[in-house]
């Protein structure tokens, strides 16, 4: 092989290696606002199943902020929540304190907040407080920029209270009201929905809650799974992997979690799927899927409370790749033919990372890190079968078009 062969290898190789550091889990910061008595506490240790936050939480303040971190057991990932501050002034200002209170608004914008829950209390129609803080919200152009979730808590207590609530939440709907509670539900909602700053609120985004009296009353609860998987979809995807793993350890489901381990690896195999079909130099795929691969399993590991190094990831991919050697040996001999490459080589390549994947996590979702081979090809075989089909394929291209784009120009 000729220097200059050798040249363009490393320089593909360097160009992709930067992925391995680039995509950081980072802690999700959530900023919640509610009137006193709305139940903000409540409901977020209803979130985690525990009881982190105590009743003062989030008490109004106009000249700081108060934060509040719910950290795992074992210290390794935190949520960063955030009482929103001036909240309970919020209708209160006039042109003396307008400047402070614009301020501390601005505050909120430089800290980097992933998104807003706004909890109200479902037995209150006074929501002026609510609808001027949303006014000054809207109107801040980066504020407006952050996601905002409506939650209406204490449901249960709404009239007639003499129905029964644990028998009713199973067949609740106030799409198609029965009860005099749906149906004063309903009309709550309604109004809701005519102030003028909630109206910048997608439908989707306002949800119906019960925390219940303690965050282990799960006959009373309502509509919580449904906050958990709202706000994992609503919150931006570098701070997910962080949120799935926390709700993991703090409810023991791992609903989100595999749902987040499966966004990941569709995320990285359409990356390879595109970086296969950009590059053009012969036999290099390798150079270019192997650093695409060991991001992949890195942020897996973050997923799953591995602390692993560069070298440690590299170990677990050569292991793993060596249970899809066939198609590892497949996609070198047909880079070195362009026209049969474009065609082939980026579905296979999305199918071996797929794979790859797939069988990394299900090694994590065990606790296993130094997997032998016989654990490995029992896993293998299991990944084979799974494979995605070309639709799915076509729907993780479109899915991560921007960050395919960005890769692409990096690859330039």
């Amino acid at each position: 092989m000729d220097k200059e062969k050798i040249k363009t290898f490393k320089e593909v190789w360097e160009k992709s290696r930067i992925l391995f550091n680039r995509d950081p889990s980072l802690p999700p910061h959530i900023m919640v606002g509610g009137c006193t008595g709305s139940g903000k506490s409540s409901l977020l240790n209803a979130l985690l199943q525990k009881k982190v936050f105590e009743a003062d939480f989030g008490r109004p303040v106009t000249r700081e902020n108060s934060e509040e971190f719910w950290r795992a057991p074992d210290e390794s990932i935190d949520i960063v929540v955030i009482d929103a501050p001036g909240f309970g002034e919020a209708e209160k200002i006039t042109a003396e304190n307008k400047d402070e209170y614009m301020q501390n608004t601005y505050k909120i914008a430089e800290m980097k907040v992933d998104l807003l829950i706004l909890v109200l209390d479902a037995n209150s129609r006074a929501l002026s407080a609510e609808d001027t803080f949303l006014k000054h919200w809207f109107n801040n152009p980066r504020l407006s920029e952050i996601p905002v979730l409506v939650c209406v808590n204490k449901i249960d207590t709404v009239p007639p209270v003499r129905e029964s609530w644990p028998e009713l939440k199973n067949n609740f709907n106030i799409y198609a009201p029965v009860s005099e509670k749906e149906k004063n539900l309903r009309k709550l909602m309604h109004y809701i929905r005519t102030l003028s700053s909630f109206e910048r609120i997608p439908d989707s985004c306002f949800l119906l809650v019960c925390a219940g009296e303690s965050f282990d009353d799960i006959d009373y609860q309502f509509g919580i799974d449904d906050l958990r998987e709202k706000i994992y979809a609503t919150l931006p995807e570098s701070v997910r992997t962080v949120y799935a793993r926390a709700l993991a350890v703090a409810t023991l489901n791992k609903k989100l979690l595999k749902t987040e381990a499966k966004s990941i690896i569709k995320k990285y195999s359409a990356l390879c799927s595109a970086a296969v079909a950009a590059n053009f130099v012969p036999a290099s795929d390798a150079l270019v899927l192997a650093p695409l691969q060991i991001a992949m399993i890195k942020k897996l590991g973050d997923l799953y409370g591995k602390s692993l190094t560069q070298s440690a990831v590299q170990g677990i991919l050569s292991a793993v790749g060596m249970s899809f050697a066939g198609r590892t040996l497949c996609s070198f001999i047909i880079s070195f033919f362009p026209g049969v490459k474009n065609l082939v080589g980026p579905p296979l390549a999305f199918g071996l990372t797929y794979s790859i994947g797939k069988l990394v996590s299900e090694l994590f979702d065990r606790g296993i890190e130094a997997p032998d081979s016989e654990i490995i090809n029992e896993l293998a075989g299991k990944c084979s079968v799974e494979r995605p089909d070309e639709s799915e394929m076509d729907m993780a291209l479109e899915k991560y078009k921007q960050d395919i784009d960005e890769f692409k120009r990096e690859l330039d």
